[in-house]
């Protein structure tokens, strides 16, 4: 089963959300019971996103996101786990670039 990999901008100043969509994945009978995200910068000396929050249901996560440096490319990971002690990964890149 494929899963679609991403890439987003997010301008410095601004507090806004990302997310996944897990259904396909997740098939018909299993659902999500936990969900974090992993978020990395090339250099660990880089200002980084703030994770403000974070929520997810049975399919879907989501993380609302503030700061990060201009012109730096984040790798944001969401792990999950299920209700068939499942765990994966995916990640996405996250530019952050002045709208």
């Amino acid at each position: 089963m494929g899963f679609q990999k991403y890439s987003a901008k997010k301008d410095p100043d601004s507090v806004v959300d990302y997310g996944r969509n897990w259904t396909d994945w997740l098939g018909d009978t299993d659902t999500i019971t936990t969900s974090i995200w992993l978020i990395q910068a090339e250099d660990e000396a880089i200002p980084s996103l703030v994770e403000d929050s974070n929520g997810y249901d049975a399919t879907h996560t989501s993380v609302w996101l503030s700061g990060g440096a201009e012109g730096v490319v984040y790798q944001l990971t969401n792990r999950i786990t299920t209700v068939e002690s499942r765990t994966e990964d995916r990640t996405g890149l996250l530019t952050v670039e002045h709208k």
